[in-house]
């Protein structure tokens, strides 16, 4: 669901009634930290938080605790190194597509 039909965020309001979605929706935002407090003492307590998650002890001991951000990462300096996987079928509609348009192709 996008726009006038995103669920509200509080209980006490109904629905909208007619949506458009199976009630998945995304909400990006960016604010200014120093907006708010110095943006050292975000960082600070960041790091804290970081730390704090990153020591905990897990169920299963051969994971790992991972923060948002650190898979996506490490696959990013790994695809620098190594490319960026395509698949088989991919690349030949691509091919397909640059024949047609008389582009080069992959």
């Amino acid at each position: 669901n996008y726009g006038p039909w995103v669920p509200p965020f509080v209980a006490f309001l109904e629905p909208p009634t007619d949506p458009v979605g199976e009630g998945i929706g995304h909400f990006l935002g960016a604010m200014s930290i120093d907006g708010f407090r110095p943006a050292q003492d975000f960082k600070d307590h960041l790091d804290n938080w970081i730390e704090r998650f990153k020591s905990a002890k897990t169920v299963d001991p051969d994971k790992k605790v991972i923060i948002p951000g650190e898979p996506e990462f490490a696959y990013e300096q790994e695809r620098r190194i190594n490319g960026i996987p395509l698949i088989d079928v991919v690349v030949h509609d691509l091919n397909q597509l640059a024949k047609k348009l008389e582009i080069e192709g992959l």
